[in-house]
């Protein structure tokens, strides 16, 4: 488990294994083939038209990240995919007995090589994130009349913590050199 007593989430890479279970990560480039097959929609509710927008996020503008609230849509999968090389942070969260997220088992994940998400239907998860510059994502998401998106705010916040990945500089967030040339 990543969350820590004190509100603070640990950054961890984005890898397909370790985003499984809350959804799908498209890569930058689809492989030899040049397509791949996603299979996160195949749970949308199937009355469920799907809609596509493209939204545009500015950079968080320090070292830490802080999440105050969750939101889940409950008919339908949500995919990101980025129009321009981004590094993002995909924040998730289980739901509880109750259907709520629970933040005890929150997890924060740095996208740096992926062209994008998809979070399955009902995954609770936090507003994008990105790092860097400003990012524009073709976003695709199935919408119903009513009750799209659920948001619920969490009893404190969620620090996000890349310590040892992040120097905050010029109010964007940039890779610390880990290493040899």
């Amino acid at each position: 488990m990543t969350f820590h007593d004190r509100g603070h989430v640990a950054l961890e890479p984005l890898t397909e294994a370790a985003f499984a279970p809350f959804g799908e990560v498209i890569a930058a480039r689809p492989g030899p083939a040049g397509r791949r097959y996603l299979d996160a929609y195949a749970v949308a509710a199937p009355e469920t038209p799907t809609r596509c927008w493209i939204s545009t996020f500015a950079p968080e503008a320090s070292g830490r990240l802080a999440v105050t609230q969750l939101e889940a849509h409950p008919h339908s999968a949500q995919a990101f995919v980025a129009l321009q090389p981004a590094r993002f942070v995909v924040i998730v969260a289980d739901a509880n007995a109750a259907g709520a997220p629970d933040p005890a088992t929150c997890r924060a994940f740095l996208a740096e090589d992926a062209g994008g998400i998809i979070y399955r239907r009902g995954v609770w998860h936090a507003g994008m994130m990105v790092l860097d510059a400003v990012s524009s994502f073709f976003v695709v998401q199935g919408l119903v009349t009513q009750g799209n998106d659920l948001f619920v705010p969490l009893p404190a916040p969620l620090t996000i913590d890349g310590a040892g990945l992040w120097a905050p500089t010029a109010g964007a967030l940039h890779r610390t050199p880990t290493g040899g040339a």
